[in-house]
């Protein structure tokens, strides 16, 4: 569930998400859809689209896109569980450098990062104290990350 804040005009167009992306990345996925509907929808998007040449820009359209970087920057940011940024310098930072940042540390596309997650998966057991709808729901999380990463789980081999 999104909710909207309203603590003032910094944050006027700042929605919190309830589940903050978590340091482990397992909720990148649903996140990252979350991220890309409310950017798309506040028109922020523009702010994931690197610029190719600034210096034809006028000084509103520069003032303009600086607006909307923050907005995102924003958005991503206050909606991320501080350890995911921790390395990461928001002091000079764009809202398409931290998205970036976030997308090769969660997203697993390296061929190492599929051979961890089809491992994750593979070796997922069910045991004694957890419900089976608990172990179900992991076993489909593991199975999103593996396709968000473009490891193709066929429904025989899940």
């Amino acid at each position: 569930m999104v909710q909207g804040n309203q603590h003032g005009p910094a944050s006027q167009n700042f929605v919190s998400f309830d589940n903050k992306l978590t340091a482990n990345g397992l909720n990148w996925a649903s996140w990252k859809s979350k991220v890309l509907i409310t950017l798309r929808g506040r028109g922020l998007e523009a702010a994931l689209v690197p610029v190719e040449d600034e210096t034809e820009m006028t000084t509103a359209e520069q003032n303009k896109l600086d607006d909307i970087n923050a907005k995102a920057l924003m958005q991503i940011a206050l909606n991320c569980e501080d350890e995911c940024y921790s390395d990461f310098d928001l002091e000079d930072a764009t809202a398409l450098g931290l998205w970036e940042h976030l997308k090769s540390m969660y997203e697993n596309t390296s061929m190492l990062g599929k051979s961890m997650l089809r491992g994750d998966l593979t070796s997922c057991l069910f045991h004694d104290g957890k419900s089976m709808s608990d172990h179900i729901n992991d076993l489909r999380a593991k199975r999103a990350r593996c396709n968000n990463a473009g490891l193709k789980i066929p429904d025989d081999e899940f």
